[in-house]
């Protein structure tokens, strides 16, 4: 047992590629310099002006280094140059801690108070158990955003020793090999004892199958086992090997209503780091609204546009109409003479405007600047139909699931706004998208005619992860901030781009003025595309994956057939294939493309440091070495990180559609 007054010295290691120190870190640290002696700000890389003023209210011993080594390479700069092994002597704990994570939920002298009732030399948050990662075992270890040492550790040459032995890590998987993966064992093989804050033992499996519990199943480690924080890693994951992905969700509201820690914390670090694409997969951005009649209607906020082309169906429109007009600021664009004078006889001529060269893309540019910044826009088009080739009947359909998910009656539409209004960053809510006939495969044909990187270098964005532009499309019915559409749609305007663009692609560019969008709709259409996503599922694996004679043992092979069989499929027709990278990542990708008869002409490195000359005869060359062009397709083998590094220089020279994210 420990004493009660613990003197700790906290080492806090900071990296961000922009320098911006968000909101969370600032919650972090303000919790910590409150039980904590003295704080010691290592930053790796850059800091903004604003960042380093938040960074001054918590220490005066602020130090910037080169980023090399990582988390390990910034700690050993610490012990040993900037603050020194004898002055650590003053304290009676040092903790090491990193910023990749949200919290704590409780607070931080909590967490010391009750590991202060333990006797160990050293302890941590969680324990990574024994496992196989994939590049060998790893030995059980505590992870390594949090770990304590007590004097008997720090003052000891043990501690010198392991330090000066990692040398500098050179990436991400060799500071995990010298660092974090074996750090536990060194200590406990010298004889010290160890634990860590939160008791998951039951949520451990065999050492073949082992995992991060703090990835998979943050939600239950927060309410059942005491977790005081949130990682940040899980908003990466887009899959369901392990999870329904329920876990990441349920986190995000639970700590807010637990804790009051507030999810805009959370959301501001995400919108800059990682792309919409990902987050409303990963954090589970769906919501379903009830239509109950139980509330008090309040439309003040509302402006609604739609736009009508189609002359058969303006009868359906009516109903909609007649809802709305009274009720909310209503703006009928119609191209069509016969359905102006439709409307004039029907009496809506008060709300109804002609614009012959509108589309159903733009037709909303025509009015958006008549309407109050403040005001919530909906906006919904009838998508007209080539009647010689598409069903009415899937028409139809379509009409009444955009129609009724926008605006089923005034108390739906009520709790739409209500969400604008309880949630600053929501910049916009999009229906969920008709998944049914031709619509199954339907693509936005502005989406294929002006490319996303088109848009990127107009506007000057920067691609901020590879699923950017690839998995969300605004297909039809909207709702969003009015002030964030203008400011958006004058961006446009101003660099000579078409409206067309903006609309489909509203997501990314909400992402881009600092919002987050969701899609939505109703609880009887969430019913419809629950049991059509079951029928698809059933009918994929029953008449092209089993059938196929393919051994599917989990979501994982099934994945990974589906994507192999896509990937050697595109690849077949270009004349030279190419592998980014000669690491594991790369070498993965080279045997399943090998197994699949697809001959690789060379991998491609950045620079050839230690990479050999060839992987299985086939050459090793970096990118200076290689020709590329419209014959050629580049398979991307590498980490989330040196992707991100690597793709602008990849389009300098070849076209995104010839690159692939396997």
């Amino acid at each position: 047992m420990w004493g009660d007054n613990l003197k700790r010295l906290l080492f806090f290691v900071f990296y961000d590629k922009d320098g911006i120190v968000d909101t969370y870190i600032d919650y972090l640290l303000n919790d910590f310099s409150k039980s904590v002696e003295k704080i010691v700000i290592i930053i790796n890389g850059e800091c903004s002006s604003k960042g380093r003023r938040i960074f001054e209210k918590y220490s005066t011993d602020i130090f910037f280094r080169e980023n090399k080594g990582y988390d390990a390479g910034a700690y050993k700069a610490a012990i040993f140059e900037y603050f020194g092994l004898e002055r650590m002597k003053l304290y009676d704990e040092v903790i090491f801690m990193n910023d990749t994570f949200f919290g704590p939920f409780y607070s931080s002298q909590k967490i010391f108070d009750i590991m202060q009732q333990r006797n160990i030399d050293f302890w941590g948050i969680t324990l990574q158990e024994e496992a196989n990662l994939g590049y060998g075992m790893i030995p059980r270890n505590i992870q390594s955003y949090f770990i304590a040492f007590r004097k008997r550790v720090f003052e000891s040459h043990d501690f010198k020793d392991f330090w000066e032995s990692i040398g500098t890590p050179k990436d991400f998987l060799d500071c995990c090999k010298k660092f974090e993966n074996r750090l536990t064992a060194f200590f406990e093989e010298k004889g010290y004892k160890y634990s860590v804050l939160v008791d998951d033992e039951i949520l451990n499996s065999t050492e073949k199958n082992n995992y991060n519990h703090y990835w998979f199943l943050p939600y239950t480690l927060i309410k059942y086992h005491k977790m005081p924080f949130l990682k940040v890693k899980p908003f990466l994951s887009l899959d369901i090997d392990n999870t329904m992905q329920e876990e990441l969700g349920n986190a995000f509201e639970y700590v807010q209503n637990e804790f009051g820690y507030r999810k805009s914390w959370i959301m501001e670090h995400l919108l800059r780091k990682h792309s919409i694409d990902r987050l409303i997969f990963s954090a589970n951005l769906f919501k379903i609204i009830s239509t109950e009649e139980n509330i008090p209607v309040n439309m003040r906020s509302a402006s609604v546009i739609i736009f009508i082309e189609n002359v058969k169906t303006f009868y359906y429109w009516e109903k909609i109409i007649s809802l709305l007009v009274n009720k909310a600021d209503l703006k009928i664009i119609t191209n069509s003479e016969e359905i102006y004078t439709q409307a004039i006889e029907e009496k809506f001529a008060v709300v109804c405007s002609l614009e012959k060269t509108a589309n159903k893309y733009n037709a909303w540019s025509y009015v958006i600047n008549k309407i109050p910044d403040e005001k919530i826009v909906a906006y919904l088009h009838d998508d007209m139909i080539d009647e010689k080739s598409e069903k009415s009947a899937a028409y139809i359909s379509y009409i009444m699931l955009y129609a009724e998910t926008m605006f089923s009656n005034l108390y739906y539409i009520t709790r739409i706004l209500n969400e604008f209004e309880s949630n600053e960053q929501l910049g916009l809510l999009m229906s969920f998208p008709a998944k049914h006939a031709q619509y199954w495969a339907k693509e936005n044909a502005d989406a294929n005619r002006i490319k996303p990187e088109v848009l990127q270098k107009a506007l000057g964005m920067g691609t901020i992860d590879p699923d950017q532009f690839k998995k969300i499309k605004v297909e039809n019915g909207v709702w969003i901030r009015c002030s964030v559409l203008k400011n958006l749609y004058e961006r446009f305007k101003e660099k000579g781009l078409l409206s067309e663009s903006l609309f489909i692609w509203l997501a990314q560019f909400c992402q881009v003025e600092g919002y987050f969008s969701e899609y939505f709709t109703t609880y009887g259409w969430a019913e419809v595309g629950l049991k059509n996503s079951l029928f698809s599922d059933i009918f994929l694996k029953e008449q092209i994956i089993f059938k196929n004679g393919s051994k599917i043992n989990n979501y994982q092979d099934y994945r990974n057939r589906i994507r192999v069989w896509g990937l050697c499929h595109k690849l077949g027709q270009y004349e030279k294939i190419f592998i980014y990278g000669a690491g594991i990542n790369a070498k993965c990708i080279y045997k399943i493309l090998k197994e699949e008869h697809i001959k690789i002409s060379a991998f491609i490195v950045s620079a050839k440091g230690k990479n050999p000359e060839k992987i299985d005869n086939v050459p090793v060359c970096v990118l200076d070495e290689v020709s590329l062009n419209d014959e050629s397709a580049v398979v991307l083998g590498l980490n989330t990180d040196n992707t991100r590094q690597v793709l602008p220089l990849l389009l300098g020279r070849i076209s995104e559609s010839n690159i692939f994210y396997p």
